[in-house]
């Protein structure tokens, strides 16, 4: 279960090092009286969060996708460290994308009494870290929804199976009591 949560705090590294090199800068003109964003690029500020939100789609795609790959791991408890794991991810993402993007700064424009400069984009709507949780249990549910194993294949991968005769399966009694199909 700790390997879950290992891998929604990697996914998170990636996922905001991947918005912190894509998330646009705003240009802002600074005066003696204060700074405004430049004209027609106040949109940037959304444009940024909007990036987030696409890279933590992808980002809990991703991670749903290798936890259910995971096929010792399966079931509820699996589900509620996904999410747990996703949250960190999340938050991870944007403290690591918002902590990297004050590295790419760009060359300011000085002129007498005016100053243009590009400020780093910054996570402002902090409700966007959700999304990664939901899409990464989203794509969870599809993959048992979709799985034809009655059992979501755990018991088959955990341990050796029982009709070739291994003993690293636990007995059960019922097995000889209720058929299985296959189709």
């Amino acid at each position: 279960m700790l390997l879950i949560l290992l891998l929604g705090a990697v996914v998170g590294l990636f996922a905001g090092a991947g918005w912190s090199l894509w998330a646009p800068s705003v240009p802002t003109l600074v005066t003696e009286q204060g700074q405004a964003t430049m004209p027609g690029d106040s949109t940037l500020y959304f444009d940024s969060v909007a990036y987030f939100f696409v890279v933590s789609v992808i980002a809990g795609v991703v991670l749903g996708i290798a936890v259910w790959r995971m096929s010792a791991q399966r079931g509820p408890r699996a589900v509620v460290m996904l999410t747990a794991s996703a949250g960190l991810g999340a938050w991870i993402a944007a403290q690591f994308g918002t902590f990297l993007v004050g590295f790419r700064a760009e060359n300011a424009i000085v002129d007498d009494d005016i100053a243009i400069i590009s400020l780093a984009p910054e996570m402002s709507l902090w409700n966007v870290l959700i999304v990664l949780p939901m899409v990464a249990v989203f794509v969870y549910f599809v993959a048992a929804g979709v799985s034809a194993d009655p059992d979501l294949g755990v018991r088959r991968n955990a341990g050796a199976s029982d009709e070739r005769g291994s003993s690293d399966a636990a007995p059960n009694p019922l097995a000889d009591e209720v058929p299985r199909i296959r189709l």
